[in-house]
């Protein structure tokens, strides 16, 4: 279910939907794929919230989406993605 709605998340934002409406499918996509214990795909899900937020002109919310894909990362032990995605970080 948290895949088909981060689907539906991607699906609205390209089909430029409401702001509020593209965040509260994101939100929602991320909160069922981490109460699901899917920790890999909430950590994609957020990724590509921050893309999103970069697309809209707001790259200050995507430092906060990216440290909770490494949280998220950590969790499913994905230690290569994690230094990956920090690195990104500290290069900014």
């Amino acid at each position: 279910v948290g895949l088909l709605q981060l689907l539906d998340a991607e699906h609205a934002a390209l089909e430029g939907k409401k702001k509020a409406i593209c965040r509260q499918l994101f939100e929602t996509s991320i909160d069922t794929l981490d109460k699901g214990g899917f920790h890999s795909n909430a950590g994609v899900a957020c990724e590509r919230y921050g893309a999103y937020l970069v697309d809209i002109g707001e790259a200050d919310g995507v430092q906060p989406q990216v440290l909770r894909a490494v949280e998220y990362y950590n969790r499913w032990g994905a230690k290569r993605k994690v230094k990956q995605l920090k690195d990104r970080l500290d290069a900014k």
